[in-house]
């Protein structure tokens, strides 16, 4: 029985979580929707379950958050008693994906809900890989029935911290607003920085900031350079184009930025629907093959 066969007569009751993803997350619904429908739902309620623990640990949810933990150790346990407890079971057994990656989500999105700081670069990059590249190692069993290489591995996780760094440099004001700082504080204290510039719009940011926000965006784009390689581990030219719109968009959103000269208090950057159908074509025109 092939996996498309497997998950057939459970679509029904996985398109709750489609369209939670659908009214959440434009970009991620409209970047994965192109795909069978059996790899579409299965990548939408892996999601919904990150999406409800990022939610809970960012607005501080502290019993939403425990009752979530409590649902992913009876799926752990083949005991769940939702839906989406169900519904996770049967991705994870469906595409044998490493329960250990969901425990080290969890791991990072406890950091969120302690609000537990981060000094170092090093810290940065740890938190990353816990909340972005386990992501990657998650979906990726999804697109592909092959277990990756360590040099493949190590590529996705790169792409997924490519994606979580752009997510932190877009949302360094919003974030900063809520008491969140992700840049680190060695950094910003050595720098002599106060973040107190981000409570209003600026024209110029100081120096010292744009320089630290300069770097996580090289690092971003040093990274997003192994993209092409990741995306064509996908055998299949759905699930390519898929990835490639996913990860096209937050590469497009770092160029904004960029061109901004990383000028975080100007407002949220966005990526426009004529990006996103460009994006589509472009994805299809070098992916769809």
């Amino acid at each position: 029985m092939t996996r498309a066969e497997r998950l057939a007569p459970y679509l029904a009751e996985m398109a709750a979580s489609e369209q939670v993803i659908k009214q959440q997350s434009t970009t991620f619904y409209y970047a994965f929707s192109q795909l069978p429908a059996y790899q579409a739902k299965s990548i939408f309620v892996l999601y919904d379950f990150l999406r409800q623990l990022d939610d809970a640990a960012d607005t501080k949810q502290t019993e939403a958050f425990t009752r979530l933990r409590q649902l992913w150790q009876t799926v752990k346990l083949g005991t769940p008693q939702t839906r989406l407890g169900r519904n996770l079971l049967l991705v994870f057994q469906t595409f044998a994906i490493p329960m250990q990656l969901m425990d080290e989500m969890i791991q990072g999105q406890t950091h969120d809900l302690q609000h537990q700081p981060i000094r170092t670069w090093a810290d940065l990059h740890h938190y990353c890989y816990l909340v972005a590249g386990t992501v990657g190692l998650m979906i990726m069993p999804i697109l592909r029935e092959h277990s990756l290489t360590t040099t493949e591995r190590a590529h996705v996780i790169r792409v997924g911290i490519a994606l979580q760094l752009t997510n932190i440099l877009r949302d360094v004001q919003e974030d900063y607003r809520k008491d969140y700082v992700y840049l680190p504080q060695a950094v910003l204290f050595q720098a002599g920085i106060d973040l107190k510039c981000l409570n209003h719009t600026q024209r110029k940011l100081p120096t010292g900031l744009v320089h630290i926000l300069k770097l996580l965006g090289k690092q971003a784009e040093h990274d997003y350079r192994v993209a092409p390689a990741v995306i064509n581990l996908v055998p299949d030219s759905a699930g390519r184009v898929a990835l490639a719109l996913a990860i096209n968009g937050y590469a497009a959103i770092l160029k904004q930025l960029r061109r901004r000269n990383y000028n975080v208090s100007l407002g949220r950057v966005v990526v426009s629907n004529r990006v996103k159908a460009w994006l589509l074509v472009r994805a299809k025109l070098r992916y769809a093959i």
